[in-house]
């Protein structure tokens, strides 16, 4: 046990010293979740408003012998913020919105009138083209046109004798039996769990890299092995400070989410306290438990690559791929479809993730935890003992 606290010991100031795994466990979670959480939805609100202030220039096109065109011109002309464009033939006016000089055109079918006496639906073609700010244009239009066909509607039940209420035979009423903390819980509980297992991943990779190719380069790890220590206990010391590297890394970016909510504009206070109450501390006790052997499973695997690596570009070349085996499985936990049973709970990563999940939505099963758990120690073993052959081994850690 001493021989591990002293390799701990010396893992561990090597690590805090280290600028960049410094930024990597504290100043990356610290301001990338501000910047994405609070930073991205003002400035996506901040272009939305923009967008929905901007005048559009819009032109109606129809046969002027027909009142339709000309009652929806007007009625375009008096919506705020839009200009009504010149009356030109559909090729001029769909050059024109290539060109940029139209944001849309309207165009009423020469049948249109005729149709709609006969009691059918009349067509109207919404001409534009598709871009960034297209979806708020359309937004903006759309009920334009909604509104006048209520308009026609109105006028054809009144000539029938009917109230527009005839259309209606049934009224829905939505109840959803699902409490404010599920239905949170259902729309981050994905996102969550793959932001955590980044970061794990992550704050563990940096000092595995320089506990392994970085010492071969200074030539430390030769007098490291002949210190009075065995290999499993050198082993378990490195491992261990990788490990809370980390979990440090994931802890980080979990009070950084819960500082960044407060500051979300626009939430309302039940969804907020259901978010808080989402992160409770028997959530988060649960959420660590699960990251622990998942990161000692990170931590080896990094640290028999970081061992086998001649050189520290090497080793880094070969464990930064690993990234991706992580955000595979983290991003199936997204996907609707994919839910925690036997057969889930028995893959790697993707059972963390969806017992995340349940976690947070409060319907986590002991019974599929107990096979989360026994499948990430599992993991975390062959892991470690892998990781142990390539120590023992001076033929690999050494290879020329």
């Amino acid at each position: 046990m001493r021989g591990i606290l002293v390799v701990f010991r010396k893992e561990f100031l090597d690590t805090v010293r280290d600028r960049r795994t410094l930024v990597a466990m504290v100043l990356v979670p610290l301001v990338l979740f501000p910047l994405l959480m609070v930073g991205g939805g003002w400035l996506a609100k901040t272009q939305m408003e923009e967008a929905a202030q901007e005048t559009l220039t819009v032109t109606v096109l129809g046969d002027e012998r027909q009142a339709p065109a000309a009652s929806f011109r007007q009625r375009l002309a008096s919506a705020p913020n839009v200009e009504v464009g010149p009356d030109v033939p559909v090729d001029t006016a769909q050059a024109r919105i290539k060109a940029g000089e139209l944001d849309a055109a309207i165009v009423f079918a020469p049948s249109f009138q005729q149709r709609v006496d006969a009691k059918k639906a009349g067509a109207v073609d919404l001409i534009y083209e598709s871009d960034d700010d297209s979806e708020v244009m359309l937004d903006r239009l759309r009920p334009l046109i909604d509104r006048y066909e209520q308009q026609l509607l109105r006028a054809r039940f009144e000539a029938l004798g009917l109230s527009t209420e005839a259309t209606k035979a049934v009224a829905v009423s939505e109840v959803n039996l699902a409490s404010e903390k599920a239905q949170v819980a259902q729309q981050i509980g994905g996102l969550l769990p793959y932001m955590f297992l980044i970061f794990c991943f992550t704050g563990a990779m940096y000092p595995t890299l320089d506990m392994g190719a970085g010492e071969k380069e200074r030539g430390t790890l030769e007098t490291l092995l002949t210190a009075p220590v065995s290999r499993y206990q050198f082993l378990v010391g490195k491992t261990l400070t990788a490990t809370l590297a980390g979990l440090f890394a994931a802890l980080v970016a979990i009070l950084s989410i819960m500082g960044s909510v407060w500051f979300i504009e626009d939430i309302p206070d039940t969804i907020l306290d259901a978010a808080m109450n989402i992160l409770s501390p028997s959530v988060v006790a649960v959420l660590l438990s699960l990251l622990v052997p998942l990161t000692v499973f990170f931590a080896a695997a990094q640290l028999s690559l970081s061992f086998y690596a001649k050189s520290f570009k090497e080793a880094q070349s070969t464990v930064s791929p690993l990234l991706i085996a992580v955000i595979f499985p983290a991003f199936l936990g997204l996907l609707p479809g994919f839910s925690l049973n036997t057969t889930t709970a028995l893959v790697p990563v993707l059972n963390v993730a969806l017992a995340t999940k349940d976690a947070l939505a409060g319907t986590l099963g002991m019974g599929h935890l107990a096979l989360v758990y026994a499948s990430l120690l599992t993991l975390a073993a062959a892991s470690l003992a892998a990781c142990l052959f390539v120590l023992r081994s001076e033929r690999v850690l050494f290879r020329t």
